[in-house]
């Protein structure tokens, strides 16, 4: 579930790379200036702590993203999910010591903001469809590293925020989890 009170997703991303919520790490919205990631630092901080001369990289569409989140990885701005794609293989392609990837797909999303959050819509639809694709792809990149039957991975797969759509009253238990804002699959 998301964090209840906070005013955008930058909170969610943030609760994600410290597995602590906002009342911890104090990022409620895109301002930063209340963070205390001094004292709830971001994974990426704490690989870098743990072994100084690890590899790591961020994609994203998503410029805030990358300028919150990407200055302890190597992040890098690109136009679309297709490009994170595109750049995710490249990497596992090219870095044979890469430590951790990080891709951020911002379309299922943006097709929910625009179409609604639900199989229904036949654009959210696709563009689910889409990125599991899209994660087939990146997976086939792993396992065809050289190195691959040596290498430990780990592929977290999770979304930062739920969307607004209707519940139908019968599946409306009155909790927090039909609160379709705040559910994360």
């Amino acid at each position: 579930l998301s964090s209840e009170n906070v005013k955008g997703i930058t909170a969610n991303w943030t609760d994600i790379f410290t597995g602590v919520y906002y009342k911890k790490h104090g990022v409620i919205d895109d301002d930063f200036s209340a963070n205390k990631l001094a004292s709830f630092p971001l994974v990426f901080d704490r690989i870098l702590k743990h072994e100084a001369t690890s590899k790591l990289k961020l994609i994203s569409p998503d410029a805030a993203f990358v300028a919150n989140y990407g200055s302890d990885s190597q992040g890098e701005k690109v136009a679309s999910d297709l490009e994170v794609t595109s750049t995710l293989i490249n990497t596992l392609q090219s870095e044979a010591d890469i430590t951790m990837l990080t891709g951020h797909f911002t379309n299922i999303n943006a097709q929910g903001k625009s179409a609604g959050y639900d199989n229904s819509f036949p654009t959210y639809k696709s563009a689910i469809e889409t990125f599991d694709g899209q994660v087939g792809e990146i997976l086939e990149a792993i396992t065809a590293r050289s190195n691959y039957a040596q290498e430990n991975w780990l592929v977290i797969i999770t979304s930062s925020q739920g969307g607004t759509f209707d519940v139908p009253p019968a599946q409306n238990d009155n909790t927090v989890f039909s609160v379709p804002d705040l559910n994360t699959f």
